[in-house]
């Protein structure tokens, strides 16, 4: 068996670049939102603290859970039209 990866390293593995533009984008529509993290994490199905983890970049979320808030920032790009 290989050597299992520590979290920094996880996370390092993570790093691309439409990866960091699409969480940064979804950190600035929370801040700008006044941080509705409940809120967000109710409408993608996790725990807040899920929601806090990613924007306080302790945490990555899941592939799946990176489309749908890829999604649900567009959904939100195309209500300001």
């Amino acid at each position: 068996m290989g050597k299992e990866k520590t979290k920094a390293e996880k996370l390092a593995a993570l790093k691309h670049p439409e990866i960091e533009k699409t969480m940064d984008e979804f950190r600035a529509w929370c801040v700008a939102e006044r941080g509705r993290q409940t809120e967000v994490a109710e409408l993608l199905g996790v725990k807040r603290a899920s929601v806090n983890g990613w924007l306080k970049r302790t945490s990555n979320p899941a592939v799946r859970m990176f489309f749908e808030i890829r999604d649900f920032l567009k959904t939100q790009r195309e209500r300001k039209k």
